[in-house]
């Protein structure tokens, strides 16, 4: 089918005669709205040799689907922020360990914040460091913002911590520690927390 997700609309074609006599069950997969939202009451129509006027469908439960409470089932059972060095203007790894209560998968999009501070540049092209880089693409890094978004290249397992991370340049001021939040986004969601650690303060 033709799935556009601005309209909410799914247009499918028929591969062979539906018979009038018969009812026909078909489903697709679709990821839940992060922010809350109220339910929908879909309706189907049919264009072609025969048309039929558009009809509400008789939904299940009855206020409709597609509700979504804003809130996610999954969460961070590890969540863990460190650093090699305080030196001011110090090439510095500040690396993340963490681990989902469930399975992520294949290009879940990872957004860590609180990575202001540092005189690295922004960039697409971020290099992953640490013991599970290879599990992740090169990232994007926001200097303004402090952010850090990396995609996963395979699947992140809810029973194994994974640690990563990116070299920064130690800022020349020293500043408040940081306690970053780390969020997923994508194939599934995992709400924001914050980790455990405290970062980036240049204070060594």
């Amino acid at each position: 089918g033709v799935w556009t997700q601005a309209s909410g609309s799914l247009v499918v074609m028929v591969s062979s005669d539906l018979s009038a006599a018969t009812a026909y069950t078909f489903s697709m997969t679709v990821t839940n709205a992060a922010a809350a939202q109220a339910a929908v009451k879909p309706s189907v129509s049919a264009t072609g040799p025969v048309a039929v006027a558009s009809a509400a469908f008789v939904a299940t439960p009855a206020e409709g689907v597609l509700a979504s409470s804003g809130t996610s089932a999954l969460t961070w059972t590890t969540k863990l922020a460190g650093e090699t060095t305080k030196v001011q203007g110090a090439l510095n790894t500040v690396s993340f360990t963490i681990k989902p209560s469930a399975d992520l998968a294949m290009d879940t999009m990872i957004t860590i914040t609180g990575l202001k501070n540092t005189q690295t540049a922004s960039t697409t092209a971020m290099a992953i460091k640490g013991t599970h880089a290879g599990s992740f693409y090169a990232g994007t890094f926001d200097q303004t913002q402090g952010t850090l978004v990396v995609k996963t290249r395979q699947v992140l397992s809810a029973s194994l911590d994974s640690v990563f991370g990116l070299n920064v340049i130690n800022s020349l001021v020293s500043f408040g520690g940081q306690t970053p939040t780390v969020m997923a986004s994508g194939p599934q969601f995992v709400p924001a927390q914050p980790v455990t650690g405290s970062i980036l303060s240049a204070d060594g």
